[in-house]
């Protein structure tokens, strides 16, 4: 948490991955776990410097992977853990993030949130910022993942106040840490204004899909025709829903 020399820092990086290997492999390690692991060490050898800069800029590594507090929207309990919680040493501002090791460095608004018409369901209209921080022309855009608004809504308000300054409440920002095929592309990579300009119309999605789940409606979770960036939906998207999903389930409960 305190490391500020990247040889240390890489040190212990890569005595956790020992640690973790000898703890589930032991002696019988197979020559794919030796592939992936040569891959997490490069990955993990790229992110020390990340992690110094990070420290650099007073972030102060403050929880990892904890459950989220409890979360009921809509009578419908959400459970979850995120990654890590970072909080600077001012205690104005902390960060949530999830650690990412897609191929490439993705940011989280464009994984958030994609094009859409009127006519889709879970769609905001929502305003891109310019290049002087302005709100430009609102769009009508898509939520395909909650994840970050999920653990924003269900942080937020355990947080500490600022210190020194009773019943000031600090900001939660949120995040990727990316750990890329590319090392060159390794870092943090935050929300930009998600407080200011998309907050609120992420907590009205989630209203609307736990009250979906809930109804028991099933229209407005089919597979999206714009296609995925995750491997397993473009090899569903040529078979019928009904092969692989049981659609009358959804916001049900299992016998």
């Amino acid at each position: 948490q305190t490391l500020d020399d990247v040889t240390l820092i890489t040190e212990a990086l890569l005595r956790h991955l020992d640690r973790y290997l000898a703890r589930t492999w032991g002696d019988h390690v197979t020559a794919a776990v030796k592939i992936q692991a040569k891959a997490a060490r490069a990955r993990l050898l790229a992110f020390a410097p990340v992690q110094l800069k990070l420290f650099g800029e007073g972030w102060i590594i403050d929880s990892v992977e904890q459950p989220l507090p409890p979360l009921v929207l809509n009578g419908l309990a959400i459970s979850g853990r995120y990654d890590r919680l970072d909080r600077h040493h001012d205690g104005k501002t902390w960060r949530v993030f999830d650690y990412k090791t897609f191929s490439e460095a993705k940011n989280p608004e464009k994984t958030h949130l994609g094009k859409a018409d009127a006519a889709a369901p879970f769609t905001s209209r929502l305003a891109k910022r310019k290049a002087d921080g302005s709100r430009g022309e609102e769009q009508i855009r898509r939520w395909k993942d909650l994840q970050l608004p999920v653990y924003h809504h269900a942080l937020a308000s355990t947080l500490p106040d600022v210190p020194g300054s009773p019943g000031e409440r600090p900001r939660l920002d949120l995040g990727y840490l990316c750990l890329p095929a590319k090392a060159k592309r390794t870092g943090a990579e935050i929300w930009q204004n998600y407080a200011e300009d998309f907050q609120p119309a992420a907590r009205a999605v989630l209203e609307a899909v736990t009250a979906q789940i809930r109804s028991g409606a099933s229209a407005a979770f089919q597979p999206s025709e714009r296609g995925s960036d995750y491997p397993l939906l473009p090899a569903l998207a040529a078979r019928p829903t009904a092969s692989y999903l049981n659609v009358d389930q959804l916001g049900g409960q299992l016998p």
